[in-house]
């Protein structure tokens, strides 16, 4: 699982002294176990671990925009780059596109919506009642050019 994955890295970049790792794997690890304990029962899924990692790396990707060159830029970037190391890579669009061509019906179904925010919908739900792992927005993309 993702936290186990954090929790490793964590420890060695503890052991090795790397303090730009060890601060955002500190920071990655405080977010879940915030989020756990305001569950009840307290337990994290290993989907809501991804999404909060997800959303960190987004976090710094807004702030990288905002920034001029500089330490902090740099020190987000690796970041970034950390953090995306613990994550499920993502289907590209092609990806994508095969699967929903595949995917019995769903061609048709995507067509025949009334709006591509329906489509993109109906794509979504079948993506991840089969777990892949996309992105919303590359899966709105796929079905706005499938519906022009």
């Amino acid at each position: 699982m993702i936290f186990e994955e954090l929790a490793a890295k964590r420890a060695a970049a503890r052991k090795s002294k790397d303090k730009a790792t060890l601060s955002i794997l500190n920071v990655a690890i405080g977010e879940i176990q915030l989020e756990t304990s305001r569950s009840m029962p307290p337990k994290m899924s290993e989907g809501q671990a991804i999404k909060i990692v997800r959303k960190l790396v987004e976090s710094n990707r807004e702030t990288l925009s905002k920034l001029e060159d500089g330490i902090a830029k740099e020190t987000l970037i690796q970041e970034i780059d950390i953090l995306e190391g613990f994550l499920p890579k993502e289907w590209d669009e092609d990806q994508i596109f095969e699967f929903i061509e595949n995917a019995s019906g769903l061609m048709d179904s995507i067509a025949n919506a009334k709006s591509d925010g329906e489509a993109t919908g109906k794509a979504m739900k079948v993506l991840k009642s089969s777990k892949a792992p996309v992105a919303g927005k590359t899966v709105a993309a796929v079905v706005k050019s499938i519906r022009s």
